[in-house]
């Protein structure tokens, strides 16, 4: 089945289940095999949970576990640049849970709660109906984990150590957009933020949301909030590329100066994960305001890349027209999540950019680092300024 299904639709669907089949080939056959063979298992919850989508409103609530404690089990900021594909996924593939199956209206003050709001890892008693079966959940929205099992007790072994700023939201009337950025203004991450939302704390009609949802819906809420004050600031002096090569993900990041504008142009390596075999180029954009529709061709990565984006133009007080090119090897063979996308462009922006004073000479750069030599033809920000720049 898997050979008469567009690679084109692969790239843009991820595991999303858009060819119609009820499980995605690809995942299943990049399935790695771990034991556990036990029904009671003491551990600690990074913290972290796991709400599905599948089904909804009737969904999967998974507290994620571990048999160690650990304060990077769940840190994907920390993971970038120190740690391999696969050291990372030796540390998730000793992680799994517990699935029990709610409403997502049905959000009780009990364990879920208080693993959502603990701010560090958190002791847990677990007793599964079945040995969990032991097989690796891959997604190309969060990071692996390595079991699963239906719950049937689940305790917490420890006083948790509760955000007190995110549990006075769950108690208060705030609009979960305003929750969001009041928390990210406080210093939280988006990955705290995406479980906060996802386990039903934001918003004046409680209720869970699917983490693939929580991710993207935690990234836009922010971007927005920020492009409403970068799009007052001057635009930038000067060409600036920043690149970054982490995880055989290749990004050329290049800020040109004038209105807001983003794009993204992904090209997949044709032995790469989702590419099934062939080199497929996909891309979306925005001109001047927020994206209205959902970005599908490049899906959550539109959404990471964006945030790193708009975080580091309000950090210079400057506006620009923003094209990222992400180049993906075959040495990507694993997804690891949407979160190595954001942090790749954010460790290029930590970077010294290299300037250029025409496009030109920019591009020519860029092409000269790269696999790929066409991505003026995918790229509708560069054939909407190639005439006058390039």
């Amino acid at each position: 089945m898997v050979s008469v299904i567009s690679p084109r639709l692969c790239i843009r669907c991820k595991g999303r289940l858009w060819c119609g089949l009820s499980k995605c080939p690809i995942l299943e056959a990049k399935r790695l095999i771990k034991g556990v063979n036990k029904r009671e298992l003491s551990g600690y919850s990074p913290p972290s949970l796991l709400i599905g989508w599948r089904g909804y409103p009737e969904v999967n609530v998974t507290p994620i576990l571990s048999e160690e404690r650990s304060d990077i089990a769940e840190n994907p900021s920390y993971w970038a640049g120190k740690l391999s594909i696969e050291e990372i996924l030796d540390l998730r593939m000793n992680m799994g849970g517990g699935s029990q199956r709610r409403h997502v209206k049905n959000i009780p003050e009990d364990t879920i709660l208080d693993i959502a709001l603990s701010k560090k890892p958190i002791a847990l008693d677990v007793t599964f109906k079945q040995p969990p079966k032991s097989s690796v959940t891959f997604s190309n929205l969060f990071p692996p984990i390595g079991f699963r099992g239906e719950l049937e007790r689940l305790e917490i072994a420890e006083n948790p150590k509760i955000d007190k700023r995110a549990e006075s939201l769950y108690y208060d009337e705030v609009k979960a957009k305003d929750a969001v950025i009041y928390l990210y203004e406080k210093g939280r991450d988006v990955y705290e933020l995406s479980r906060y939302l996802s386990s039903g704390i934001f918003g004046k009609e409680k209720r869970l949301v699917p983490t693939r949802w929580s991710i993207t819906a935690v990234d836009d809420i922010i971007s927005n909030y920020l492009l409403e004050k970068v799009s007052t600031f001057p635009p930038i002096g000067r060409i600036e590329l920043y690149t970054s090569s982490l995880y055989d993900n290749h990004f050329f990041i290049l800020f040109i100066p004038g209105p807001w504008a983003f794009e993204l142009v992904e090209a997949w390596a044709p032995k790469s994960f989702w590419s099934r075999g062939k080199e497929i180029i996909v891309s979306d954009y925005e001109f001047g305001r927020k994206r209205k529709n959902y970005a599908s061709n490049v899906g959550g990565s539109y959404y990471a890349s964006k945030l790193a984006v708009l975080e580091k133009l309000y950090e210079k007080r400057r506006v620009a027209s923003v094209l990222i090119l992400r180049e993906v090897r075959e040495g990507y063979y694993a997804p690891l999540g949407v979160w190595q996308v954001r942090e790749n462009v954010r460790h290029a922006l930590r970077r010294n950019p290299l300037y250029f004073d025409s496009l030109r000479d920019a591009y020519n750069y860029i092409l000269s680092r790269s696999r790929v030599k066409k991505w003026k033809e995918y790229s509708i920000l560069l054939k909407g300024v190639q005439q006058r720049i390039i």
